[in-house]
């Protein structure tokens, strides 16, 4: 089955980028990011496997380009992120912490709603699966996931970016045996290139 829905909110957020691309004033910022993820696996599409997962601690790191224009930001990237869940049995035992490896290449748009500082943003990210721990029958290499996140600019460079994303929303249209994640993120933004084009309006 193709998934359409996450497919067209792709078109319209490049949609709205070339409505916005006629404005006088635009920044480009290329940048590194890097942060802990808080993260869990949801098995409601796999059958029971007599084992809880529970939240566990990991990374999420890479490049990203900010394209600025007027109070609206679009925001792409490559980022390496480690999807963690830690695994015991319902009879007791040790927990156990296993990590699923994704390439992650996100397209979110995003909104100043307070004095240049705090930016609101969605998306979508479309994510790879490089390395799992475990494989099931119908898993998927390839996830459309879901984003928001909150921004706040602390200044020219660097800036604090809390997220949370909700993965594979492709799997479940379709309804196939893999699992979804559900992962909180806070990272920390360095823009180390900044290309301006025209005069901001205040």
């Amino acid at each position: 089955m193709i998934c359409s829905k996450p497919n067209q909110l792709n078109n319209h957020i490049l949609c709205l980028l070339l409505l916005l691309s006629t404005s006088s004033f635009c920044q480009l910022k290329l940048g590194a990011i890097f942060g802990i993820n808080y993260s869990n696996v949801n098995t409601k599409l796999v059958p029971f496997d007599g084992f809880q997962y529970n939240y566990a601690y990991s990374f999420r790191g890479g490049f990203q380009l900010n394209y600025h224009i007027e109070n609206w930001k679009l925001t792409s990237g490559i980022l390496l992120s480690e999807r963690a869940t830690k695994i015991s049995h319902y009879l007791g035992g040790e927990n156990v912490s296993q990590y699923f490896g994704f390439i992650e290449f996100p397209l979110l748009i995003s909104r100043n709603i307070y004095s240049n500082k705090l930016q609101l943003g969605f998306g979508i990210v479309n994510a790879f699966m490089g390395s799992t721990p475990i494989h099931l029958i119908g898993e998927n290499k390839y996830e459309i996931d879901l984003k928001t996140l909150i921004y706040w600019n602390i200044n020219e460079n660097f800036g604090l970016e809390a997220s949370y994303l909700y993965g594979g929303v492709n799997n479940v249209i379709d309804n196939s045996e893999t699992y979804l994640f559900s992962v909180f993120n806070i990272s920390l933004c360095y823009s180390f290139l900044n290309i301006l084009k025209g005069t901001e309006k205040k």
